[in-house]
């Protein structure tokens, strides 16, 4: 049997620190000791102007939280909450697991799943011990298989870590591959056998009580023996629970060694403290508390006009590595509810579950975050309360709403290293707690956020965007590159240097053999030994910017051939973009890229507008390389696979963006653009303020939609951009009308400019016409500027509504003026949809003198006025959008542009009731 070295000393320790503070040894509680009796009773509020007041106790309890009067705290409740996982990636014992490295061949272990994998165990290569697990394919066509271990006994509520160590023949997996939203969507949403670890619940009856829950994926690194572990907490009902390792492999070995299934001994502890006004400070409360593992934490709270702002400070005083889990929260019992997804998604809350709207903060395993920046919880007819991110700053934090505890609060996941000098022993976390409007729903959650965090969601120039004739990137550091700029400033043609924050390597020609992991290590070798400077400059980025995973391998994000470079297989690493780390990538993009086209360009009398960034946010993860840490000027987050401080590679992103935007502000002038390819989740959020335009790009199933370009997504990125330009091209290939149609309603109903990209090849010519003519039409209003508050609606909630432009303009027809409704039917059948419009709140005076116009056949559509509101019926065929202009007067239609074809591209209610059957 192989033998594990057992932490008891720290498990027992952990344990009785919890044990500790569950019985009232709170570390900080000799603070609320000290304090006088009449101070211990006694309580402060905050209030903002709006109706919200926050009560605090001396001893840092919420003992009330008022929205315009009415009290949602029914019992007291700690503020703040800490989970100390500093020593969790030690702590490998008891493992309930038997046979866990596999020393009994497959004793304690059954398939549970094999579709053409060959399984074994091996003596060779193992991580300890005599034996290890082994999945083979030696075909090109990919298999699966599933092995899983005995069942095991669990507790409800209980948390557990579960792990193992994986190895591959060739250095690397090929699946899954993809970016964040094709592994939110295919992996985390819902079942996909991938090379993992899963776990399945079992109730009383040893039935299984749903699909194999994915804990962490192997993504892409396996050159040498690689831990992956993600943590799970046993739902209701669950008694028992079974370990289940899953391999996806095409031509390659899969080795799987010493797996896991602990319970985690942390708690999260309740704390309190002391609460005194801020000296020399009104509006302002701070609270202190001194803890005995060596952290010291201060919050302050300030009451503003529409929100009461939340500051806290952990300073460590040990000099160790720490991995925290701090919330904030109020206990308010939310029970008959609601929880706002999104604009289009609500949940009445029931019975003791979490309600988030979550993704993984991490490409390569598990680490919950909040997708938006903000959540909106509705409790009864007239409160809605808000959690809100502030978007100045980056932050890895979960909202959510816990039934089991009534707790509504923000999870901070944060890290602290002695390493870290710029930052110092410190992290830190802000948040906002707002009210809005809970008859507004989701979208007034989103118009306050905008309103309080005005300039994250716009730029100086992002309006100016909207003016060009068309949008180009490329390489423009070269004569012939400035040549181009030079063309396309006389067609009016926005154009920016291209650049990606991954790190490339062509590694061989296409018709080679898949490459192996020494194979690519090699090429990178040649290069940094190449004749070339500039090749030598990007292996030397590539050496000292990837970011560097916990078992000390580059973190890998794919290698392919891509529809980009059919020529070749290339490598990509995930990149570390902070401009402070010595011949880095951020050093290369700025002289190789950036600096040297904006120069030739200036010298050839074009004007370069701006900067493209490729592949935004498509591998987020942490960069556990010391010089990382170093350069670090934003508080750490930690690795869920073994809890060590990291730097995320967002906030290494939010460093570039900010010195980017210095260097094009003082050298080349205030209008030059920063725009992105726009796939991340989460962290854009708050990357948004330097992005001028969102472009963005994907597949697309035979729906019309994909993983990129859907109605979930699509809230999402619309919202994130606000009014600012949100493009998105078509890169599939066969793209036919039907299809063509689908996606044009969904970016008409959104205000995105579609395109076909370079990689979409095969296209019907019908779909290339209707692709252009949507983008024609989404020119006509995009720029009025997306809102998100509609004050219309439509009395089928099949039909959705989306708003540009604030108030009408009634003498002026150009792009960003005037106010238009985009109403679409999501069903798949015809139907006609009563509008309502409210007059007062669109700032419309006069509304018997409006004229409601579809812009997309200049059609006028009649209208009632109810109650000063303004009532239309609109025909809509199936998935189908119309574009109604609201002016004013005398109506003054300017002609729309000579179409190529039939408007009757746009909405074909011909071909909908041919079939239809109507």
């Amino acid at each position: 049997m192989k033998k594990h070295i057992a932490f008891s000393l720290i498990v027992a320790a952990t344990l009785f620190a919890g044990l500790f503070l569950l019985i009232g040894g709170n570390p900080a509680s000799a603070s609320h000791q000290n304090l006088p009796a009449e101070a211990r009773a006694g309580t402060y509020r905050l209030s903002t102007t709006d109706g919200l007041t926050l009560t605090l106790s001396a001893d840092g309890l919420v003992t009330g939280l008022q929205i315009g009067g009415r009290e949602l705290v029914a019992a007291p409740g700690p503020a703040l909450t800490l989970r100390d996982l500093s020593q969790a990636g030690q702590v490998d014992t008891p493992n309930l697991l038997a046979n866990p490295g596999f020393e009994d061949g497959l004793d304690q272990w059954h398939e549970a799943l094999n579709q053409g994998l060959e399984v074994s165990v091996v003596l060779s290569p193992t991580h300890s011990g005599g034996h290890a697990l082994a999945f083979t394919n030696d075909k090109q066509t990919t298999a699966v298989a599933g092995y899983a271990g005995k069942l095991v006994a669990v507790a409800p509520g209980q948390r557990y870590r579960l792990s193992a160590w994986f190895l591959s023949s060739t250095g690397y997996i090929t699946h899954p591959m993809g970016t964040p939203p094709l592994m939110q969507m295919k992996i985390w949403q819902k079942f996909q056998p991938s090379n993992g670890i899963y776990v399945m619940w079992y109730g009383e009856s040893k039935k299984s009580l749903g699909a194999p829950e994915l804990v962490t994926p192997l993504h892409t690194n396996a050159t040498r023996w690689r831990l992956i572990r993600g943590e799970v907490t046993a739902p209701l009902g669950a008694t028992r629970a079974r370990f289940v390792v899953g391999a996806r492999l095409s031509d390659q070995t899969l080795w799987v060694d010493d797996a896991a299934f602990v319970p985690s001994p942390e708690r999260e502890l309740s704390l309190s403290g002391v609460v005194a006004p801020c000296p020399g400070q009104g509006g302002c409360l701070q609270q202190t508390a001194t803890l005995t593992n060596g952290l010291a934490i201060t919050v302050t709270y300030t009451a503003d006009a529409d929100h009461i702002a939340v500051h806290a400070d952990i300073a460590d005083t040990t000099g160790q590595n720490r991995a925290l889990d701090v919330g904030w929260g109020v206990p308010v019992v939310m029970a008959g509810g609601t929880w706002w997804d999104d604009a289009h998604t609500a949940r009445t809350i029931t019975g003791t579950r979490r309600y988030a709207n979550e993704i993984s903060a991490i490409y390569d395993g598990w680490q919950s975050m909040s997708l938006y920046p903000y959540a909106g919880v509705q409790i009864g007819e007239d409160a809605g309360l808000a959690l809100g991110l502030p978007l100045d700053r980056p932050q890895v934090a979960l909202l959510s709403y816990d039934g089991r505890s009534n707790r509504y609060s923000a999870l901070y996941h944060l890290g602290i290293s002695p390493q870290a000098v710029k930052v110092g022993p410190h992290a830190t976390f802000d948040l906002m707690l707002y009210r809005f409007d809970p008859s507004r729903g989701f979208r007034d959650v989103i118009a306050r956020h905008q309103k309080m965090q005005a300039s994250a969601y716009t730029t100086p120039r992002a309006q100016g965007l909207y003016d060009y004739q068309g949008r180009s990137q490329g390489q423009y550091y070269t004569r012939w590159g400035a040549h181009t700029v030079r063309q396309e400033d006389d067609a009016n043609v926005y154009s920016a240097q291209y650049t990606s924050s991954d790190l490339v390597l062509r590694v061989a020609r296409s018709e080679k053999p898949r490459p192996t992991m020494d194979d690519i290590m090699h090429v990178l070798t040649l290069t940094l030994h190449s004749p070339y400077t500039e090749s030598v400059a990007l292996a030397q980025a590539i050496t000292n910017s990837a970011t560097v995973d916990p078992d000390g391998e580059w973190s890998l994000k794919q290698v392919g051939v891509f529809a980009w470079d059919t020529g070749h297989w290339e490598a990509a690493w995930a990149g570390d973009v902070d401009p402070d780390i010595e011949r880095g990538l951020a050093p290369f993009l700025m002289d190789y890229r950036i600096d040297r086209a904006f120069s030739v360009t200036t010298r050839a009398g074009a004007h370069l507008d701006g900067v493209q960034i490729d592949n935004f946010m498509t591998t987020p993860t942490f960069d556990l390389r010391p010089e990382a840490l170093a350069a670090a000027d934003w508080p750490l987050g930690y690795t869920p696979h073994t809890y060590q401080p990291a730097v995320h590679t967002g906030f290494a992103q939010e460093e570039f963006l900010a010195y980017l935007r210095r260097y094009l502000d003082e050298k080349w002038g205030r209008d030059r653009g920063i725009t992105v390819n726009f796939w991340g989740l989460g962290h854009p959020n708050y990357l948004g303020r330097y992005i001028d335009g969102f472009g963005s790009e994907g597949q697309l199933q035979p729906n019309g939609e994909g993983e990129n370009f859907n109605p979930q997504i699509l809230d999402y990125r619309r919202a994130l951009a606000a009014k600012r330009p949100y493009l998105f091209t078509v890169q599939a290939s066969g793209v036919t009308a039907v299809q063509a149609y689908t996606t044009c309603q969904l970016a008409l109903l959104y205000g995105v400019h579609p395109g076909h990209g370079p990689n979409g090849h095969g296209w019907d010519p019908a779909a290339d016409r209707i692709i252009s003519d949507t983008a024609r039409l989404v020119g006509r209003y995009w720029a009025a500027g997306w809102e998100p508050l509609t004050y219309a609606r439509a009395d089928d909630d099949r039909v959705w509504i989306e708003r540009f432009g604030r108030v009408a303009t009634f003498s002026r027809q150009e792009s960003g003026n005037g106010l238009y409704f985009t109403v679409h039917n999501r069903s798949d059948m015809a139907r006609t949809a009563t509008v309502t419009m409210e007059s007062t709140p669109l700032g419309i005076a006069d509304p018997a003198a409006i004229v409601l116009t579809d812009i997309a056949i200049t059609q006028t559509i009649p209208f009632n006025l109810v109650n000063g509101d303004i009532r239309f019926d609109l025909p809509l065929g199936p998935r189908q959008t119309r574009v109604v202009r609201v002016s004013g007067g005398v109506q003054q239609p300017t002609p729309s542009p000579t179409p190529t074809a039939s408007p009757v591209r746009f909405y074909v209610p011909l071909m909908i009731r041919e079939s239809d059957g109507l």
